[in-house]
């Protein structure tokens, strides 16, 4: 956040300080909304609805009840329902309006998915106080709206601490960072990569398939990577231990995701004449992706089975990723996902499913999801062979008892293994591991 004295000010969502805004703990605050939010203004408003002193009003109920109740509960306890603020009561107001009325009038025009805020006292900004920048770097713009680039954006919007910056739009001038974040070695060894500034490197590992691309099969050569990086995250316990033989800083952290976002309760409502549909989604574009994500396999399982397959992504019936509930995974009865060894360390469609209840059939190559996940408590892992898939399908078609299990176990595991928050708070302990910087005791800035 960006205080001017006792004038209008802007709270920015990708630069938001949480010490800023924990600084703001004692000052009565009121939140007037008079339109939905958006989704780069959640972060902002989570760290708002955790200030004892705030009182949020809107006009309407259907802006709290359609969009800000279900993404951030916390805000929609504290709102009450009114046409007249009292402007006079708090310390700050804080406005998420369409329009450019009130304090926004005081200021030059922008977009209106910033906040804008009116301040008697701002709170003190010293240099130790500045937000630390951090580059995620998912590679072309087109995994900008896939698997990194969804990731990148998961965790900005919780670690409002930082200032953050995305992908190839990052890559210019002589700006410094303070960590360069790379989701996988292929993207971290690029030339354009190498020379961004940055006092401290992390990488992400997400499978075994890169590093061995990368490096050639050559441990020496891998061993040599690695050492140029601060930290290591790795997707799955199994890539930890393998990565700790070359390095000492690895880090084993699963994706993430909204729980509250992502809940059984945003499925549609299954259409009850509606035939057994069996899902699947992943990147299938080449031949070789489609053979590594097993895509052959389902349509030989589903026929065997005589059940219809969905399947979508990338080369293949592209959703939005903000339409996958709604067009994808309230469609389908089961999520398939049988892919092969090496590709991936922790599966967003799997998460996905998991947490919204689908049940899922994968196999032991599912990475974590393949180790870890209860086989028939929270989905079920099978043989990577046709027969054995199709067998999967027709036990959970003709057992909804079953189905109910699974969807009970997954949405569990994906409560205790991929809280979105939980999450955050590990990669925040990283970036503080790798800059040298002591833990918070309290969890907050």
């Amino acid at each position: 956040m960006a205080a001017v004295g006792n004038g209008c000010s802007e709270i920015i969502t990708s630069s938001v300080s949480a010490a800023y805004v924990s600084a703001l703990a004692d000052i009565p605050v009121v939140l007037e909304l008079d339109r939905q939010i958006r989704d780069d203004e959640i972060a902002v408003l989570r760290d708002l609805a955790r200030l004892p002193a705030l009182t949020a009003v809107s006009a309407d109920t259907d802006v709290i009840g359609n969009r800000t109740g279900k993404l951030v509960p916390a805000m929609a306890e504290k709102v009450r329902v009114s046409s007249e603020p009292d402007r006079e009561a708090p310390d700050l107001i804080a406005i998420v309006s369409s329009s450019t009325s009130g304090a926004a009038a005081n200021r030059d025009r922008v977009e209106d998915r910033e906040f804008v805020s009116r301040h008697r006292e701002a709170p003190p900004r010293t240099d130790a106080a500045l937000p630390l920048k951090i580059l995620w770097l998912y590679g072309s713009e087109e995994q900008s709206a896939w698997a990194y680039g969804i990731n990148a954006r998961r965790l900005a919007e919780r670690l409002t601490q930082y200032r953050h910056f995305m992908g190839s739009k990052s890559k210019t001038g002589a700006e410094k960072f303070d960590v360069k974040f790379s989701f996988d070695i292929l993207i971290a060894r690029q030339g354009s990569t190498r020379r961004i500034r940055a006092a401290k490197s992390v990488l992400r590992v997400g499978g075994a398939n890169p590093l061995k691309e990368a490096a050639g099969g050559s441990r020496r050569k891998l061993a040599s990577y690695l050492a140029g990086m601060d930290g290591v995250i790795a997707l799955s316990p199994e890539l930890q231990d393998a990565i700790s033989a070359f390095h000492p800083n690895v880090f084993f952290i699963p994706n993430g995701i909204d729980l509250d976002e992502w809940n059984p309760g945003r499925l549609i409502p299954r259409i009850a004449d509606r035939p057994f549909c069996v899902g699947m989604a992943a990147s299938l574009r080449q031949k070789a992706e489609q053979d590594m994500k097993g895509y052959q396999l389902a349509v030989e399982a589903c026929d065997l089975a005589g059940v219809q397959l969905h399947a979508v992504g990338r080369g293949m019936n592209r959703v939005p990723y903000d339409r996958m509930i709604q067009d994808f995974y309230s469609q389908i009865d089961v999520l398939i996902h049988p892919t092969g060894p090496g590709k991936e360390a922790c599966s967003n469609v799997i998460m996905e499913s998991l947490a919204l209840g689908v049940p899922v059939i994968t196999t032991r190559y599912a990475g974590m999801h393949g180790h870890l996940l209860a086989n028939g408590v929270e989905a079920l892992i099978v043989p990577r062979f046709s027969l054995s898939l199709a067998a999967a399908i027709r036990e959970l078609r003709d057992n909804e008892a079953l189905r109910r299990v699974l969807a009970a176990g997954g949405r569990h595991f994906a409560e205790r293994t991929h809280d979105l928050d939980a999450v955050a708070g590990q990669y925040e302990r990283v970036f503080d591991a790798v800059l040298g910087r002591a833990p918070r005791e309290d969890g907050q800035s």
